[in-house]
């Protein structure tokens, strides 16, 4: 065995009980996301549209706010069929304007088909938790690659050196940071607090392919290679508590981890 096929991260305690199901939803889109598609060619572009508003609030765009109601119209067909309510869900959030917009047209769309308002306390009982924070990608998220290589002009050697899962950006996180520091923590309070619920996490991509490599045990090789394609704006990947295994199972093949139920 090579370094390259062992676990990134330490395995999690055997699951006798907890959560009966963690559902990880990215936030919809985002104006970042509408103006960024082809990468860092537009920089520019993004940062002229968007001015100084701060990563934290970037909002959503009409697309993503449509895209947030259709996945709450399905996730309560999905409850309906699973014999679960998100009235008794554990729901948390990062601390953006994207989450909050994302989480708030989710439950509009759910509740419209329900076909009643959204009961107070769902809305008071939303947690904000930084463990489903976005990665912090340091300074050089918003510049072009010119800028950066004329700053720092090994960033390209390095990221090649390190793999896409292990470089660190400058006066930022590394994927593997984000696991040790942020989502391995929450997820073993998850697990320890909320026995027999749903948990919804609103979250980012990141934190969504962290979330994967701790609970499917990638290993170093694995977390470099898959760590494209970013999961799709409102997709939902769902990981059920097995008893028997006494861990957390990945509901549905790999290749269809994905599943955007905003169609």
């Amino acid at each position: 065995m090579t370094a390259e096929d062992i676990p990134v991260f330490e395995e999690l305690p055997e699951a006798d009980e907890g959560p009966t199901r963690i559902m990880l939803i990215r936030h919809a889109r985002s104006a970042w996301n509408a103006l960024s598609l082809d990468g860092r060619a537009l920089a520019a572009s993004v940062l002229a549209e968007l001015g100084d508003v701060p990563d934290s609030e970037i909002p959503l765009t009409s697309t993503g706010i449509t895209e947030a109601l259709q996945t709450g119209r399905k996730l309560f067909l999905v409850a309906t069929l699973g014999k679960w309510d998100i009235a008794d869900a554990i729901l948390y959030r990062s601390d953006t304007t994207r989450t909050r917009g994302t989480l708030r047209e989710i439950l509009n769309g759910y509740y419209e088909m329900a076909g009643c308002d959204i009961p107070d306390t769902i809305k008071a009982g939303v947690k904000v938790d930084d463990g489903v924070a976005e990665r912090d990608f340091g300074e050089t998220k918003s510049w072009s690659i010119e800028r950066i290589l004329a700053t720092y002009p090994h960033f390209e050697d390095e990221r090649t050196r390190d793999g896409p899962f292990f470089f660190r950006p400058p006066l930022g996180k590394s994927m593997e940071d984000v696991g040790i520091t942020q989502v391995r923590p929450w997820l073993l309070r998850v697990m320890e607090q909320h026995k027999d619920k749903t948990v919804i996490a609103v979250t980012h991509g990141g934190p969504i392919h962290v979330a994967r490599a701790i609970l499917e045990r990638w290993t170093r090789k694995e977390a470099n290679e898959r760590l494209e394609p970013s999961p799709p704006n409102c997709s939902v990947t769902t990981y059920i508590h097995s008893p028997q295994e006494k861990r957390y199972v990945l509901s549905g093949l790999p290749e269809q981890v994905y599943t955007r139920i905003a169609v």
